[in-house]
């Protein structure tokens, strides 16, 4: 007689077979990634409880007791939320901008890279990157990367900058130590345009084929099975050696998980805050509505006792020899104290763990704060932010260069909203590009302009980067409207200056009609050459 096989199903294989074709496909480590991003999503957008399988919900959808005989106050604040925007405030809320310098300091070299940085900014606003940039810090915050791809429009002859989550994104890096971006694939799940609540994926896939020196690019369109449906786009070479995507990475080394062990910290404490709120609102409520005890009464339905205002309650005793009594059971809110002691230690340490004070200016009670006061109180928070442009400088740039590569192979296009001679004379290796962060504090333009005056008197520093690190976004054209200005000014100062010397040549001149007859000047106009 055979035994039977009772390990034909074990809990390995129930998985397996459990699991979507998709899961299959990307496998234990993306899947975990991409949950973990959709679960910091649902706690960011208020989903701050546990349900018995693991995944979070509202608060109030939650119908856990907690051990409790009564239905216990359903109670969030979403601190979690709330420091995630004021974080990408901090990195994303500045008046921002591009900076492009020459390698070589020469009137040639300075008056291309003008044109480039123009060209730069005008993809800049193009994307409507201003309106972008505080959603972009939010995602690249919560789900620890961003992504943008570069696609040109052949239609109007734009480049679009095109942002995924990174839920959707995957990409392939070179396992040769230098961590090249070799490969990429787009996947979009959407609702089937054929059958009623079943999905299919959108894949979109760039690879560099190494043979050719050139990145491809195909488009697919597959349902739940992972079977091909749809071609949108075979195959397709795209005329230049890079992969067209830009990864917004939180850490420099894809195997960090620091980010997210950051943001877990942050939900603990947040948890803890809200139960202790959940239970001061509990103890008022105990405090103000306090219980009823009878005693030695005889009750026919206790449900009839009316718990009210002015309530009239009628008691029969139960013993003869132990008369019936009604009273009150008071409780009073004794641990006021330590409870708020507790709640301001918590509280206090997640702010120190997201490095934003607990102090707001507004209620400071004393007069207005200069530039460097702030950079003191906020001095965490700044050196943070500092930290993470140098991230956003590095990517910023990689999607600057890559920008000025995709239109040089496509400047040869029927329709081109970019200045050609621009787009075919940038040379990468004689530009440095970098953005020019700015912290959003109050503008203390006043001793601003008092120090760059200092320094542009004593030699420290160029009117020019001058007028930049004062916000100016056109140096080179503030400079010569500030010259003509002066120039305009000066004319009306002294009209007989070069306005006279002009006007000697010409034949209408009203100085010719003011001749005597002996074709002399007067005597007052001529003082008035000499001494001009």
């Amino acid at each position: 007689m055979t035994a039977p096989d009772y390990n034909l199903l074990t809990p390995a294989v129930l998985d397996s077979l459990l699991k979507r074709p998709i899961e299959k496909a990307l496998g234990e480590r993306e899947i975990k990634r991409i949950n973990d991003i959709y679960a910091n999503y649902d706690y960011y957008n208020g989903k701050q409880d546990v349900n018995e399988f693991g995944q979070y919900i509202y608060p109030t959808e939650s119908t856990d007791r907690k051990g409790r005989d009564f239905e216990p106050t359903r109670y969030w604040t979403n601190y979690f939320k709330a420091f995630i925007k004021r974080k990408s405030r901090w990195q994303m809320a500045g008046q921002h901008s591009i900076d492009v310098k020459p390698t070589k300091d020469d009137r040639a070299s300075n008056e291309k890279s003008q044109k480039v940085e123009d060209l730069l900014t005008k993809l800049w606003h193009d994307n409507q990157m201003d309106a972008k940039k505080m959603q972009i810090a939010r995602d690249r915050l919560i789900a620890g990367s961003v992504a943008v791809k570069l696609s040109f429009n052949p239609r109007t002859g734009k480049l679009h900058w095109i942002w995924h989550n990174a839920s959707e994104v995957f990409p392939i890096y070179s396992k040769d130590g230098f961590h090249d971006l070799i490969g990429c694939d787009i996947i979009i799940a959407q609702e089937s345009r054929e059958e009623v609540d079943r999905l299919e994926y959108v894949r979109q896939s760039f690879r560099l084929d190494e043979s050719r020196n050139e990145c491809w690019v195909d488009e697919r369109v597959f349902d739940e099975t992972l079977q091909e449906i749809e071609v949108i786009q075979d195959k397709t070479y795209l005329g230049f050696d890079f992969i067209p995507m830009v990864m917004f990475d939180v850490e420099t080394v894809n195997s960090n998980t620091t980010n997210f062990d950051d943001l877990e910290d942050m939900k603990v404490l947040t948890r803890i805050l809200n139960d202790m709120m959940e239970d001061a609102n509990d103890s008022l409520k105990f405090e103000m509505f306090s219980m009823t005890v009878i005693k030695n009464a005889k009750l026919d339905n206790p449900d009839d006792i009316v718990v009210a205002p002015g309530s009239l309650l009628k008691v029969d005793s139960a013993q003869g020899g132990h008369p019936a009594d009604v009273e009150s059971v008071q409780n009073g809110f004794k641990w006021k104290e330590a409870y708020k002691d507790q709640y301001n230690r918590i509280k206090s340490a997640l702010h120190e763990l997201s490095g934003l004070p607990m102090i707001v200016p507004q209620e400071l009670n004393f007069g207005g704060m200069n530039d460097r006061a702030l950079q003191v109180l906020y001095q965490d928070i700044i050196q943070e932010t500092q930290e993470h442009w140098l991230k956003y400088n590095e990517d910023f740039k990689e999607l600057f260069e890559k920008s000025l590569m995709y239109l040089q192979a496509r400047k040869d296009s029927k329709k081109f909203s970019y200045d050609k001679s621009t787009v075919s004379s940038v040379e990468l290796s004689e530009l440095d590009i970098s953005m020019n962060f700015i912290l959003p504090l109050p503008d203390d333009r006043e001793n601003l302009v008092d120090l760059l005056t200092k320094e542009v008197d004593t030699g420290f520093e160029s009117r020019k980067n001058a007028m930049k690190r004062l916000g100016v976004k056109n140096p080179g054209e503030k400079e010569n409207e500030i010259f003509e200005e002066l120039m305009q000014q000066r004319n009306m100062d002294d009209p007989l200056g070069d306005g006279l010397r002009n006007l000697r040549n010409s034949a209408t001149s009203p100085i010719e009609e003011e001749l005597t007859e002996d074709n002399t000047i007067p005597q007052e106009q001529e003082e008035l050459m000499d001494e001009e």
